[in-house]
């Protein structure tokens, strides 16, 4: 799979048109991810997750933390889920 990024999102497929995206802001140093699509083609096969891992990459990479209340649910189930390995990100 090709995760591509552009600002402040990475996304499969297109840009016009991605097959799926997740999407975040950055304010005061924390990223707020704050809304992830994947096609009904796509789900199920940990693409989101998948994105998730390079905001997490992108997080560490550019000094940010991340913020644990999300304003996306699923970054918010990924946050929780994933909780002990990015306690040097929250």
């Amino acid at each position: 799979m090709d995760i591509k990024q552009k600002e402040h999102q990475f996304y499969v497929g297109e840009l016009d048109k991605p097959e799926a995206v997740m999407k975040f802001s950055v304010e005061n140093d924390v990223i707020d991810i704050n809304h992830t699509l994947v096609s009904e083609e796509l789900r199920g096969q940990g693409v989101g997750e998948a994105l998730f891992k390079e905001v997490v990459e992108y997080a560490r990479e550019h000094d940010l933390k991340l913020k644990q209340d999300a304003t996306c649910s699923f970054g918010v189930v990924m946050i929780k889920r994933h909780k002990k390995k990015l306690e040097d990100i929250l």
